[in-house]
Order: structure tokens, then C-alpha cells, then sequence
């Protein structure tokens, strides 16, 4: 499973990190593609209101997963940070 591969045990942590948020950002960025399809597809008369609204609400929450990573990325290193007994900026 070579899309696994930067999640194998040992890798650096910021290359574990870059490659999850690429990850993320991946997502976010599609689910934007397909609401912006979606939205012009209503237009036309193609798919319902409720249609659109789901593809609406799936972006939202991959939004907000990806604010909620950041978060949580915060979150340990400044527990790593105070772990070590550096000052976490």
C-alpha cells in the first residue's frame, strides 16, 4: 500500500505532518471542486437544492477536520514542547 508509506513507523514527524496535511488540504480542495460543479449544475436545473446542500455541508466539515487537525497538531507539539521544558511560543 504505497499511499501508507509516509505513515510507516520512524518517519521524521515533519514529514509525517507535511505529507497529512497535503493530505487534507487534498480533500478540502476536491470537496471545493465538486461544490462549485454542483452549484452551476443547480443552476441549470441539473440536481435539487438539496443535492447542493449536501455537497455544501460536506465541504463544511472537511473544513472544519482540517481546522480540527491543525488544532490538535497545535496541541501536542506545545505538550512536547513543555515535556522537554521549552517554552512553547
Amino acid at each position: 500500500m504505497r499511499f501508507l508509506r509516509p505513515l510507516e513507523p520512524g518517519l521524521p514527524a515533519p514529514e509525517r505532518d507535511a505529507f497529512l496535511d497535503s493530505r487534507c488540504a487534498g480533500d478540502t480542495e476536491l470537496r471545493e471542486q465538486v461544490e462549485r460543479s454542483t452549484q452551476v449544475r443547480l443552476q441549470e436545473g441539473v440536481v435539487t437544492a438539496s443535492e447542493y446542500l449536501d455537497r455544501t455541508a460536506e465541504l463544511l466539515q472537511a473544513r472544519f477536520a482540517r481546522l480540527g487537525h491543525e488544532v490538535e497538531l497545535a496541541q501536542a507539539s506545545a505538550h512536547l514542547l513543555t515535556t522537554l521544558g521549552l517554552e512553547v511560543r
